[in-house]
């Protein structure tokens, strides 16, 4: 379990409070947010007055251009384990198994 927050892996299309492993507020666990770049911005304003009654301790990110740099990081980190690998070689030794990619037997 892990005290900081949840993995942020598969961030992106992911309901708010269904990480497994992370012990979610129950005000997030209702809110039922689908996580997108939208939802994202609007949340990193200000998380606890997005979400009344997180136990998110940030405090969000007025200037718009540092909520919209957080944003394409997180893109950038969270989304490219998740693309299909390409594979040339004939047949093909890997495949996309879940959220990352296993050796062909």
């Amino acid at each position: 379990m892990s005290f900081a927050g949840p993995n942020l892996n598969g961030l992106f299309g992911r309901q708010s409070g269904t990480t497994p492993g992370y012990s979610y507020s129950a005000a997030n666990k209702n809110m039922a947010v689908n996580w997108e770049e939208k939802t994202l911005y609007d949340y990193l304003l200000n998380p606890k007055k997005y979400i009344p009654g997180t136990k998110m301790v940030f405090s969000g990110l007025k200037k718009p251009h540092d909520r919209a740099h957080l944003i394409a990081y997180l893109k950038q980190s969270t989304i490219l384990k998740r693309l299909p690998i390409l594979c040339f070689s004939q047949p093909c030794h890997f495949a996309v198994v879940g959220d990352c990619f296993a050796k062909r037997m």
